[in-house]
């Protein structure tokens, strides 16, 4: 493809370079939302928990879709389950997701 006029990239590079940003975002925005030295995982279930580690939900950022693995702990007694990853970086309940930034 040619240049449309002086200065002007072709539009290949420039849809080339978009997508290439915007896949190392969302690479980028998965390594620090997954790493437990930023953002600690650990907090100890509460009586009657049990806890799956490691499970995965997708989360829409910017750049994209990125896959986030958490502790999940359910509350056998009443049914109900908590991620305490999701409350700590602000994020909705899964089921209704909300773009996050």
């Amino acid at each position: 493809m040619i240049a449309q006029g002086p200065g002007k990239s072709p539009d290949w590079i420039e849809f080339g370079l978009r997508d290439a940003l915007f896949r190392d975002g969302r690479r980028i925005a998965a390594e620090l939302c997954n790493d437990r030295t930023l953002f600690p995982d650990s907090e100890m279930p509460l009586a009657f928990d049990t806890c799956d580690h490691h499970r995965s939900r997708n989360v829409e950022t910017r750049p994209g879709e990125i896959r986030l693995s958490r502790n999940y702990c359910n509350h056998s007694n009443i049914g109900t389950g908590r991620c305490p990853l999701d409350d700590a970086l602000g994020l909705e309940l899964e089921g209704r997701p909300g773009k996050q930034e």
